[in-house]
């Protein structure tokens, strides 16, 4: 309007109603005072106002909506007021008489910001008469439902002002913030009768607070202080499935709201941020209005018990919209009914920043969107799991190039596509501008598409006319992924930059018949330039070879894809805490026993195989056993203060017995190093620790090998097996460095039995406690093999070790066969140098025995 003169609208027929719905009210000049309203009424059966705006105006004669005594009803919804300036005095956004008689007047989701008058600096309500509310009062109300009063300013008294009295007043959930006054006069809420007593009750003022400066609310010619209606915002707001109440809570912890969303409209909307606390149970929400503001909603760390905060099944939009806001998400679980055909979240705003930490999502059903759908701003996750998730036909994650992302430490089993590529992650990249992608340290396990689609975890579109953007996987982990091609990941596209550097795969699938459809990566032929070392740094591969698949049409197959997927040869961590099914061997994510770790180990194409061995004890009632080295090198081992336990069992059940070696080397090495093993005796001659058989290598360095039984001479269980025993190998090394193998009771058997070894070096070794009840030597038992081959030298060290409380019959500690006679072998040679043997027995030989002359 360009009037300066004339309202937009006026009203002085009572038996009409004016209705405003969706409308913006503009002034044609920013620094003209215009002399009218932008709507004036003085009568009126009933107005409403909704979804409109009302924008800066400097008014000199009323206020911008004028409302006379005989306005029945007015109903005003979801309505701003920027900017309103009135240098006339009363009100600026509203001026409103009540009638003596009748009128009720609501005012619900209301902004006024920024609106300046002298009484009244956005609203001035005549209540009607001078004298106190009568017994028809509740013809003459006045309702401010969830109303916002932000940055008002008055030149002597309130944001509201209410003369005379008469009417009932409720303010209802209302958020009064920075409104100012002139020094000592009343900020927020004036009521300039004395007999308004009844509106300065906590119930008329409900749910409200303000943090503007004192005094906040007044009543004139009292000396009361009634600031306490307008409390502070409080810094954490508290919700709570079990106590909470919107009605009556006032978000402390003792007395929560029920749902997010009321803690949300009530939160201060100035804030440097708003933290939403879950005390406990499943929160089932609307679709969340965030406004724009960062946002925290997070776990009580100080309650046990899962909390939930998901979206209702009969809402088909989604839970949040993140515009040009933040929101965070902190150690809840976030579910999803599954029913709704949109997002569960939404990031799209230029501004825009989803933060999502230390949670966990989970959908009722299948789902029929995805859970993020990140179309522009940032989104960040840390620490989450998605897990046991069906999708229709989207992944769970779906980032656009207008996003910037950071995922990192997410783990994501079990989850199912059904119909489309990439079952947790679909990045689409085309015309990205300069986004950056990370993933790092995360882990993907039994994530599927169909048959008929591509990469079972993560689809990559680098864009084929454009893209700006750079995608880094990490230190990530796949783990039988299945898909028709491509079990763990589709690349297509020409633009974006992708580089894997550190990602480990393993028992990759891909069902489709075609040939060569890739087993962990499947990609388009416009993608084949990126297959070299620039691109897939130190990344390695269990799974069974074709590895990387292409669609072929065109070229020659004989190109070499598979070497930027090398064998893996890393280190497999065990730990108690592991998961022989979900578990990786990564440190991150430990297998839970040495057998399965092996099991992976031995089924990668590679010589050189490390086992660490966190701390703890092992077996625990089932057997560990791991039954072929072969003629791999193994190295399992710990770097604890503490050697993690390993207990050796060979009773399973009543009626299963171990027969096998726990550890069987046959051209290949074992190395142990810094393991505890309890044995459990076994009649069985053949199940020995470790059995060495041919050529191999068996090295002990700072183990300690025992019997799980107690040492005492007349127990009746004996340990009829060795426990380290080299088998007519006529070669082989054995190694025992640093070693205590201690407490058994053998029966025909001992600590080690070499019978034929060609070389042998024992080392700051200890063997107590040992008896051998029947035989020759309790600790060691050698033959010493005398090959005819002169170049076939056999020899046998043992160097500071000591020998304490052996039993045998011959050999109370070691018993020794040099090989039938005919004289000493040039260059073979048995040494015992300082060593100790102390309180060892035998019929002959307390401490050793020898036969034999070569």
């Amino acid at each position: 309007d360009g009037s300066v003169t004339d309202a937009i609208i006026c009203q002085t027929e009572y038996n009409n109603e004016v209705h405003i719905d969706n409308c913006i009210f503009n002034a044609a000049s920013s620094i003209t005072t215009y002399q009218a309203s932008y709507i004036h009424i003085t009568e009126s059966k009933e107005v409403t106002i909704r979804n409109s705006q009302f924008n800066a105006v400097r008014l000199g004669r009323g206020a911008a909506l004028v409302f006379g005594s005989l306005v029945n009803v007015s109903i005003i919804e979801n309505t701003n007021f920027t900017g309103i300036v009135n240098n006339d005095g009363y009100g600026s956004a509203l001026n409103l008489e009540i009638h003596t008689e009748f009128g009720n007047h609501i005012l619900d989701h209301v902004i006024f910001q920024s609106c300046s008058a002298q009484y009244g600096g956005a609203v001035y309500v005549d209540l009607g008469e001078r004298q106190a509310i009568q017994s028809n009062a509740e013809f003459r109300t006045i309702q401010f439902i969830q109303c916002d009063f932000l940055n008002t300013n008055t030149t002597e008294k309130a944001a509201v002002f209410f003369k005379d009295a008469g009417s009932v007043v409720d303010i209802t959930k209302c958020r009064f913030v920075n409104n100012t006054a002139p020094s000592s006069q009343t900020t927020d809420v004036y009521f300039e009768y004395k007999l308004n007593k009844d509106s300065m009750r906590e119930e008329r003022f409900k749910g409200s607070h303000s943090n503007s400066l004192p005094p906040k609310v007044q009543l004139n010619e009292d000396g009361i202080d009634y600031d306490y209606l307008l409390p502070p915002f409080p810094s954490d707001i508290y919700v709570s499935q079990s106590i909470g109440s919107d009605s009556t809570g006032d978000g402390s912890r003792d007395k929560p709201y029920r749902t997010v969303q009321y803690a949300l409209e009530i939160a201060e909307p100035y804030s440097s941020f708003i933290n939403i606390i879950i005390l406990d149970g499943e929160l089932w929400e609307n679709a969340l209005w965030l406004r724009s503001r960062p946002i925290t909603i997070q776990s009580d760390n100080r309650t046990a018990g899962r909390k939930t905060i998901g979206r209702l099944s009969s809402v088909d939009s989604a839970l949040a919209t993140i515009g040009d806001s933040s929101l965070t998400f902190g150690g809840l679980i976030i579910g999803d009914t599954g029913t709704s055909t949109q997002p569960l979240l939404i990031v799209d705003g230029t501004g825009a920043f989803l933060t999502i930490q230390s949670s966990e999502f989970q959908g009722q059903q299948s789902l029929g969107n995805s859970l993020i759908d990140a179309r522009r701003g940032s989104l960040e996750i840390t620490n989450s799991k998605f897990n046991d998730l069906i999708l229709s036909d989207s992944a769970a994650i779906k980032i656009s190039g207008l996003t910037n992302s950071s995922l990192s430490n997410i783990e994501a089993i079990n989850v199912i596509r059904s119909q489309g590529n990439g079952a947790f992650i679909e990045y689409l990249l085309e015309n990205a501008i300069s986004s950056t992608h990370t993933l790092d340290q995360s882990i993907f396990i039994n994530c599927l598409v169909n048959d008929a689609s591509e990469g079972g975890a993560i689809s990559i579109n680098r864009g084929f006319i454009s893209s700006q953007a750079n995608v880094n996987i990490s230190r990530s982990e796949f783990e039988h992924n299945t898909a028709g091609f491509g079990g763990s990941i589709q690349i297509i596209g020409t633009q974006a930059n992708l580089y894997f550097v550190n990602d480990t795969f393993a028992d990759g699938v891909a069902h489709n018949e075609l040939l060569y459809q890739g087993f962990d990566i499947f990609i388009g032929l416009e993608v084949l330039p990126m297959m070299n070392y620039t691109y897939f740094v130190n990344c390695t591969s269990s799974s069974q070879h074709k590895r990387v698949g292409m669609r072929i049409y065109q070229i020659d197959d004989s190109y070499d894809r598979e070497f930027v997927l090398p064998d893996y040869k890393g280190i497999y961590y065990v730990s108690n805490s592991g998961d022989d099914i979900h578990g990786t061997g990564s440190i991150a994510r430990p297998f839970k026993t040495i057998q399965r770790a092996h099991q992976v180990l031995y089924s990668v194409d590679t010589n050189n195989r490390e086992i660490y061995v966190c701390n703890g004890t092992y077996g625990q009632g089932q057997t560990e056993s791991v039954t072929d080295i072969g003629s791999h090198e193994v190295h399992i081992y710990t770097e604890n203060i503490t050697n993690p336990i390993i207990q050796v069992l060979n009773v399973t059940n009543p009626d299963v017995i171990r027969r096998n070696p726990f550890f069987s080397v046959g051209n290949g090495s074992l190395h142990l190093e810094n393991l505890d093993f309890e044995i459990q005796p076994s009649t069985r001659t053949e199940a020995e620790l470790i059995r060495l058989t041919n050529n191999g290598k068996v090295t002990l360095t700072g183990c300690n090998v025992r019997s799980s039984e107690p040492f005492v001479s007349t127990r009746s269980n004996h340990q009829s097996s060795s426990w380290i025993h080299g088998v007519l190998t006529r070669g082989g090394i054995i190694n025992i460095i640093n070693s205590d193998l201690n407490n058994e009771i053998f029966k025909e058997a001992n600590a080690l039995l070499s019978d034929g070894t060609s070389q042998v070096n024992i080392q700051g070794s200890t063997f107590n406690n040992l008896i051998n009840n029947g035989g020759r030597g309790s600790a060691i038992n050698a033959n010493i093999y005398i090959d005819p081959n002169p170049s076939i030298i056999t020899n046998f060290t043992i160097t500071g070790s000591k020998f304490i409380n052996c039993e045998a019959r011959e050999g109370g500690a070691i018993a020794f066969n040099l090989g039938p006679g005919g004289g000493a072998k040039t260059g073979q040679y048995l040494k015992i140098i300082d060593n100790n043997f102390n309180n060892n027995k035998a019929q002959y030989g307390g401490s050793i025995v020898f036969e034999g002359a070569q």
